[in-house]
Parts: structure tokens; C-alpha cells; sequence
């Protein structure tokens, strides 16, 4: 491990662990800009910590470069875990053949995701609750460019994930479904 001092508070044993840990269950990957061989998987380590291994993939093999424990922003870099996730989230969105609740229960999360992707594509945190998602949102919605509307518009669709998951009456209509297309194309977009 080429800095062995940013895990002395845990010791080597207890670090070796969290690295292989961070490698088969990464809360982020990012892709490095420079060197597109070069990958820093991240995964969240206590309340405001992350570990990172950055590691070297050629051939279908690889080998890990470093890893360290860092309590700053996540690096910049192609966004790999989180677009991922809502790439299946949105192909799970398919509502023409099932109930419209759980399809707006996928797209949302699809939504959450690509949200996710925008902070850190734009090197921000992650908050811990989607609420604070949103008003992280709001509170950068310049600087994220997003506009009033798609925010209010992510809400909605927050409010109605959780009315049809845990209401008894069933009210999502195909109008909301249409909203909830609507955002995941807009922040696809943003993020290109």
C-alpha cells in the first residue's frame, strides 16, 4: 500500500480489509479523465469519510496503484457507478407492462441516481436523505443547471414515490409517468 499513513488510525490488517471491501462493493467509481485505465473506487467510511483504491485496469487484469482514506470531495472523473445504476433503474422504468406504482418507484430511483451522478460529476457531496438531495439541489441549482420547474418536478415525483409505496389507494396516473420520462431525459442530458 503506497500510503500506509492515512490508515495508521485502523491499522494495516483492518485497512487491507476496507480496500478489498471497497473494491467488490464501490459506493462510487469514477473513471480517471487523464489516463481512462485508471479507476478510484470509493465507498463511504464512517459519517464523513471514504476510503479510495485507485487501481490500474489493462486486459482484463489490473492492480491497485494506492489507497488512502480521505475526508475531501470525491475526485473528478467519469461517473461510472451511479450512471450504471440508473441505467438499469431506467430500464426496470418500463410501465407499459405492470403496475404504474412500481414503475414510479423505479424511475424515481433511476431519477435519485442520475442526481447522484450530477453532485459528483460537479464535485459536490452526497447527502444522506433524498429530501437533503433536493434542497442540495435547489440550493445549486445554477450551478448544476437545472432549472426551477425540474426540481419541483423531482419533488413531486419524491412525493408521489412515497404515497404509492406506503398508501393504501393507489394514485399514479399515466400523466406522472410521463413527468417521471421527462426528468430522467432532462438530467441525461444535463449530465452529457
Amino acid at each position: 500500500m503506497k500510503h500506509p499513513e492515512s490508515f495508521k488510525c485502523i491499522g494495516l490488517e483492518k485497512s487491507a480489509k476496507l480496500a478489498r471491501e471497497t473494491l467488490k462493493n464501490p459506493d462510487v467509481v469514477m473513471r480517471e479523465k487523464i489516463d481512462p485505465c485508471v479507476y478510484l473506487y470509493y465507498r463511504r467510511y464512517r459519517e464523513k469519510y471514504f476510503i479510495c483504491v485507485v487501481a490500474k485496469h489493462l486486459n482484463e487484469e489490473g492492480y491497485i496503484i494506492t489507497a488512502y482514506i480521505t475526508d475531501h470531495h470525491i475526485k473528478r472523473g467519469e461517473t461510472l457507478v451511479y450512471m450504471e445504476r440508473a441505467k438499469r433503474a431506467e430500464r426496470a422504468f418500463l410501465w407499459n407492462n405492470g403496475p404504474y406504482e412500481d414503475a414510479l418507484s423505479r424511475g424515481y430511483y433511476a431519477i435519485i441516481h442520475l442526481c447522484f451522478a450530477l453532485l459528483i460529476k460537479n464535485n459536490m457531496t452526497i447527502p444522506k436523505t433524498h429530501s437533503g438531495l433536493i434542497a442540495k439541489l435547489w440550493q445549486n441549482r445554477k450551478g448544476l443547471n437545472l432549472d426551477e420547474d425540474t426540481i419541483k418536478s423531482i419533488s413531486r415525483i419524491q412525493s408521489l414515490r412515497e404515497s404509492s409505496d406506503y398508501g393504501v389507494i393507489p394514485t399514479v396516473t399515466e400523466d406522472d409517468l410521463k413527468l417521471v420520462e421527462k426528468i430522467i431525459d432532462r438530467l441525461t442530458e444535463v449530465l452529457k
